[in-house]
């Protein structure tokens, strides 16, 4: 199991589904909601003022692109500026319900993006997602 995952929406009936399949999937020990970017931006800069042994970061951040305020994009262009640190310890999974080609492309571009899924998580979506390079070294 990974121990610890992020999920990054602004929809609380979507992240209670995704805490189901995540727990259900025997994926993680520990998942972070956040139904605002900006509260995630906020718990990435507490962690970035610890030191490194203290830090707890996510491997895995499940991430909405369309938020009010703060989309996705936004967010992870701010990750990506703010917090170079932590870079090598995570990746990202775009969730989206958007059939934009564009934000595919966005997501297949950016170094950070290993997965784009369609909104809420499910079980299948797990299996496949298990068999990322990146994410079943986690599991090793």
């Amino acid at each position: 199991m990974i121990p610890l995952v992020m999920c990054i929406d602004d929809d609380s009936i979507v992240l209670m589904l995704n805490e189901f399949i995540l727990n259900d999937q025997s994926f993680c020990e520990k998942l972070l909601k956040f139904e605002r970017a900006n509260d995630a931006l906020d718990y990435f800069d507490q962690q970035a003022r610890l030191n490194e042994n203290e830090q707890n970061i996510p491997k895995i951040i499940f991430l909405d692109i369309n938020m009010p305020v703060l989309d996705g994009w936004e967010f992870l262009d701010l990750f990506t500026e703010k917090f170079p640190q932590f870079h090598q310890l995570l990746r990202f999974v775009i969730l989206s319900s958007s059939i934009n080609p564009l934000d595919l492309e966005l997501a297949n571009n950016h170094p950070l993006v290993i997965h784009f899924m369609a909104k809420p998580i499910g079980e299948m979506g797990i299996v496949n997602l298990k068999k990322d390079e990146f994410i079943s070294a986690l599991f090793k």
